[in-house]
């Protein structure tokens, strides 16, 4: 698995990277604070997911937009939406987005989001629970 983050908060990817270390060390693992940084990485590796936080405004991209640019040039990754918004995205509205992680979630359910998305890719069948995300075409 190769997963890309996005994050403008430093406390946000120290999470996110304290999650992957202890529940998937062999994970190899992009952390970007700037959406430069993130558009750097992202030709040398085919990576199987990418997270950019919603509220990240670095250079004027937030993570929704982060998410547009990404599809045109990794269109098989996973992308996904973390937030903290209580309002939700209308996913019909942003087709580039994959998923939406809704914070706080457990490291599990972190961890099962990213997870779900590469097995959904290889069996073209999602196995996600309501509770966790909200996916494309789901009417949300």
């Amino acid at each position: 698995m190769h997963l890309l983050v996005f994050c403008d908060s430093l406390s946000g990817l120290a999470v996110i990277h304290r999650i992957l270390k202890t529940h998937r060390s062999h994970w190899r693992v992009g952390l970007c604070a700037t959406p430069l940084q993130a558009l750097e990485l992202l030709p040398h590796i085919k990576w199987s997911a990418i997270i950019a936080d919603w509220e990240s405004d670095t250079f004027g991209i937030d993570g929704t937009e982060f998410l547009r640019l990404v599809e045109g040039l990794q269109p098989s990754a996973h992308r996904i939406l973390l937030t903290a918004r209580s309002q939700e995205l209308p996913l019909r509205r942003a087709p580039w987005v994959s998923q939406i992680i809704r914070k706080p979630i457990s490291p599990s359910g972190f961890i099962e989001v990213i997870e779900s998305g590469e097995t959904s890719a290889r069996v073209n069948r999602p196995k996600l629970t309501p509770a966790l995300c909200a996916r494309r075409g789901s009417g949300s």
